[in-house]
């Protein structure tokens, strides 16, 4: 009888391998081959899934901004206040800090890379849907968004290239006075 195989599930283990290794080494360390190996699957059954590294890399970060979005969305409270929203994303930032600095170290490499306009596109289009993300966790509209998003990148980035002069404890009681600022002159 052939073996019964879970596609997604194969998939998505792909693209968490994927992901840990261009994370660990680099996107540019990350040949088919190297991928196809650290998800334990032959050359052709990565093949199979993705066509080649730039639809792994869509993949990866559909996946990622969905279970990221998803993981700080479900520790919100109903109704949560602005200043919870801010309370709950900035919990999330400190538990995930290296994650997200990995993403930006990936992105920032993959420019470096591939700076043909398709792959400029593919983190663009990633930036947008943390963007939303951030929309949509605190609940602002897309300009407010585009702001908080920046923030929140530039203290990642700070975190890159001078850990100690990151304070998240500081960067949160901005961003709620932000929020409060906001709420005050609705």
């Amino acid at each position: 009888m052939p073996k019964v195989v879970d596609h997604d599930a194969r998939r998505a283990e792909v693209l968490d391998q994927a992901y840990r290794l261009m994370a660990d080494e680099g996107y540019g360390a990350a040949t088919m081959r190297r991928i196809a190996r650290a998800a334990g699957v032959s050359t052709g059954t990565l093949y199979h899934y993705f066509p080649d590294k730039p639809a792994i890399l869509d993949g990866m970060f559909e996946r990622l901004i969905g279970q990221d979005q998803a993981r700080v969305t479900a520790a919100i409270p109903e109704a949560a206040s602005p200043a919870e929203r801010v309370r709950v994303l900035f919990a999330f930032l400190r538990d995930e800090a290296e994650h997200f600095r990995a993403l930006l170290r990936l992105a920032l490499e993959v420019h470096r890379h591939e700076p043909e306009e398709d792959s400029r596109a593919r983190v663009q289009e990633a930036v947008a849907g943390y963007r939303a993300a951030v929309a949509d966790v605190l609940d602002l509209d897309p300009a407010l968004a585009h702001a908080a998003f920046s923030f929140i990148v530039g203290g990642l980035w700070q975190g890159i290239v001078d850990p100690r002069s990151v304070d998240l404890d500081r960067d949160e009681g901005i961003a709620l006075g932000f929020v409060t600022l906001r709420a005050d002159r609705s």
